[in-house]
């Protein structure tokens, strides 16, 4: 997403006049879901001065996502459901409305054409998707 995110993060990148980060708000508080925590690191401020409550990963730039997740133990360990979701991504009310409908311990949202879009932005698009076994 070059250069758009020389500067900014990804889930701040507007689309149609929104941030990725608004829209997957929209689409949560329109699931009645008004409890939302951003977990952040590089530019982490830029995202609390656009009114979203966040925990910050300090070592971002040598850890992963997961250690970033982890830096909001906190609020991750709360009682109740959590979703937890890339601030990179668009969905719509449908796709949450189907996540909240499951009735399993843990779901997953994936997008079964994912290769098409990773085609168009990787000649090997196995060297950046992550790894998910689907049976």
């Amino acid at each position: 997403m070059r250069p758009l995110t020389d500067n900014k993060p990804k889930c701040l990148i507007s689309l149609h006049g929104k941030t990725l980060l608004e829209r997957q708000a929209q689409v949560l508080k329109k699931a009645g879901i008004h409890n939302i925590h951003v977990v952040g690191g590089f530019c982490v401020e830029q995202i609390r001065k656009a009114g979203f409550n966040c925990s910050s990963n300090p070592h971002y730039k040598t850890t992963n996502m997961v250690e970033t997740l982890f830096s909001a133990r906190p609020f991750t360990e709360a009682d109740g459901d959590l979703i937890i979701s890339y601030g990179d991504i668009v969905y719509q009310d449908n796709n949450l409305k189907k996540v909240l409908g499951c009735d399993g311990e843990i779901s997953l949202m994936i997008d079964l054409n994912w290769r098409r879009y990773w085609e168009l932005r990787f000649e090997d698009p196995l060297s950046d998707a992550e790894t998910l076994i689907f049976d």
